[in-house]
């Protein structure tokens, strides 16, 4: 019986990779082989074998092979040994012997305990660069900052953003502005794949900071006051990386952005209102840049027969 979880064995395949009369050894010996993956470690897995309710014998993997075909032989070569084992006890078993006086009955052996493999986390330091079209500007660029703490299957993201725009300019008036976004970052991924080589993520979070708007003076000298507004936004991002060396990836993220707080702004030269200029709210973020993982460990889990 095979609960795969996330590692890459298949029946099928350690069926055919079994010795011949495995199958009918099993039967003979009323035996029953489970073998069971890692739900998070895909190089992990564990076999029993059984006979009704009582575990026999029991081997991990943990890491096993990383290439599919060589985690299939491995464990179906593991799987005769521990058959073999057991029928040779069963064929050394003593003849029965008269019945000897009693003595009291020793306390149930228990079966060995094995710890479950542990849980890998990472750790990593990213420096993205960033282009950004339509968050409170039509056009910026800019640079984000984080740290991740991730799992198997799940990460987090601390960090920080800027952006800085273009000059844009009104209309009506001979005046323009530029707009400075700063924001701490919060994220929360779903890992949907991590292999040696690849990883891609879906995520969402917030963003949270001051939005700097500076003033450029236009071709007459009229120049916007400076002014500065608390923003927010939410996102949603999906971000791939390739590995490109030991711990070193590089990432590459496209991320919609949606800002809550509605700013505008105003041109007003001598007391008079002469021009606004609502900044755009939604917007879209590519990002990329480097991501080196310092460092990687592992929280045990419980012990289990």
């Amino acid at each position: 019986m095979l609960h795969e979880g996330v590692t890459c064995l298949r029946e099928d395949v350690l069926d055919a990779q079994l010795e011949p009369g495995t199958a009918s050894g099993l039967e003979h010996e009323s035996l029953t082989l489970v073998v069971e993956g890692s739900d998070e470690d895909p190089r992990s897995a564990v076999i029993r074998l059984l006979r009704g309710e009582e575990l026999i014998a029991e081997r991990s993997f943990s890491p096993g092979p990383p290439r599919c075909p060589d985690f299939h032989a491995a464990i179906a070569v593991t799987l005769g040994i521990m058959l073999r084992s057991v029928s040779t006890d069963a064929a050394r078993e003593p003849e029965p012997q008269p019945e000897p006086e009693p003595e009291p009955e020793p306390a149930p052996a228990l079966s060995p305990l094995t710890p479950k493999p542990p849980r890998p986390l990472t750790f990593a330091l990213r420096a993205t660069g960033l282009l950004d079209y339509g968050l409170y500007a039509s056009r910026a660029r800019g640079f984000a900052a984080q740290l991740e703490l991730g799992g198997p299957r799940w990460a987090l993201r601390v960090g920080a953003l800027s952006l800085f725009s273009r000059d844009e300019t009104f209309d009506e008036v001979a005046a323009g502005y530029a707009t400075r976004p700063h924001a701490g970052t919060l994220d929360a991924c779903w890992r949907t794949l991590r292999s040696d080589r690849w990883l891609l993520d879906l995520c969402a979070g917030m963003l949270l900071g001051r939005l700097q708007l500076r003033g450029v003076p236009g071709p007459d000298s009229q120049r916007l006051r400076d002014s500065s507004h608390t923003w927010a936004a939410l996102r949603a991002e999906l971000d791939v990386g390739l590995r490109l060396v030991g711990g070193l990836w590089a990432r590459l993220s496209l991320s919609p952005t949606h800002g809550l707080s509605p700013i505008t702004a105003t041109a007003d030269t001598g007391g008079r209102l002469r021009a606004e200029a609502p900044l755009p709210r939604g917007g879209i973020l590519i990002g990329f840049g480097l991501a080196y993982e310092f460092q990687r460990q592992g929280f045990p889990g419980a012990r289990h027969r």
